[in-house]
Formats: C-alpha cells, sequence, structure tokens
C-alpha cells in the first residue's frame, strides 16, 4: 500500500511538474491535471483496497456508487460555470488529450491489480 501510495505520488508531481516545464502549461492547468490525477487515482484504489482486504463482504454494495460519485464530483469542479459552481479549486476544463495524460498516469493503479481482476492471485 506504500508503495502505490508513493507511485502514485511521484506520478503525480511529474505530471505537475511535467505539464509546466515540458509542456508549457500555465500553473492552473497544472493544478487541475494533478487534482484530477490525485482524484482518480485514489477511487480507482478503492477497488484495489477493497479486493486486498480481510472483511466479511468482498463486494459492499456502496463501493461503486462511492466511485461514481467521487468522479462525478471531480468533473463538476472542472466543468460547471463558475457562476453555478465558485472558483474554490481553481481549476480550468480538460480536453481530451489532458484526459489521456490523466488516464495514462492512473494506470499503475490500474496495472497494479491486473492479477486480481483477471482471476489471478488474491
Amino acid at each position: 500500500m506504500l508503495y502505490k501510495a508513493l507511485l502514485s505520488g511521484l506520478s503525480t508531481y511529474a505530471l505537475y511538474a511535467g505539464g509546466l516545464s515540458v509542456f508549457g502549461w500555465d500553473k492552473i492547468k497544472a493544478k487541475s491535471m494533478a487534482f484530477s490525477h490525485v482524484v482518480l487515482s485514489r477511487t480507482l484504489s478503492i477497488f484495489d483496497s477493497r479486493s486486498s482486504s480481510k472483511q466479511r463482504d468482498p463486494n459492499p454494495p456502496h463501493i461503486l456508487p462511492a466511485a461514481g460519485l467521487s468522479t462525478a464530483m471531480l468533473l463538476m469542479t472542472l466543468y460547471f460555470p463558475p457562476w453555478l459552481n465558485p472558483p474554490v479549486f481553481k481549476t480550468v476544463p480538460l480536453n481530451l488529450s489532458d484526459w489521456g495524460g490523466i488516464l495514462g498516469g492512473v494506470s499503475a493503479v490500474i496495472l497494479g491489480r491486473l492479477d486480481y481482476w483477471l482471476g489471478g492471485t488474491k
């Protein structure tokens, strides 16, 4: 678990710093990308944590709605107009190629438990 947290933190920092230095993003876009990366990687880690825990119910019914709500709130902070969503987070909308970069960074979380989803070790 510590390894995944460290990997998530390093990939978030790499996305932020790389966006500023390599891609020439302004700070608000880099913050929006890093914020989206953190939220999605933590949301996907719910599924990994649940699969490795020793709880009585391995498929609690609240996991999927919680992940959906987290993702919906992320999208609201990015895409709702400022008059409806006050700029507390100071984010900017992201385009499709931005989401590709975020999902590329989050893929470490997905690939970390690919063995579980394919029916391998638990």
